[in-house]
């Protein structure tokens, strides 16, 4: 059996980040959802391979806790299904339950080296 590191190794990996500066008032609440319901809704869709969430240590003067989100893609056309099949309703559920609590930024990388 071909180990999934040596598959990864040949395969073009795509990383779509995602930084999220929540208000400190419900970081806990929001840190609990994504774990719980969104990550998990983002990986139903079978398009990103892997996840990583991530708390960012040397916050700035600004407020809030700051987190990045890392999605794993094989390559850039699944994101950009991906952004065409499900983003809207993502985005939209996200910012219903936390509008006006949140900033964001997002990246999309091209993965070199592991």
């Amino acid at each position: 059996m071909i180990s999934t590191d040596l598959i990864r190794a040949f395969l073009i990996m795509i990383l779509y980040n995602t930084t999220i500066n929540i208000d400190e008032d419900v970081h806990e609440q929001w840190l609990g959802w994504m774990k719980s319901f969104y990550i998990p809704l983002l990986m139903q869709t079978g398009y990103f391979v892997d996840k990583k969430l991530l708390q960012i240590l040397d916050e700035e003067a600004n407020g809030g806790v700051t987190y990045c989100l890392q999605l794993f893609l094989n390559e850039k056309e699944d994101f950009e299904e991906y952004q065409k099949k499900f983003y809207p309703s993502h985005f939209d559920l996200f910012n219903k339950k936390y509008h006006n609590k949140y900033v964001n930024f997002t990246t999309l990388l091209n993965v070199l080296e592991e």
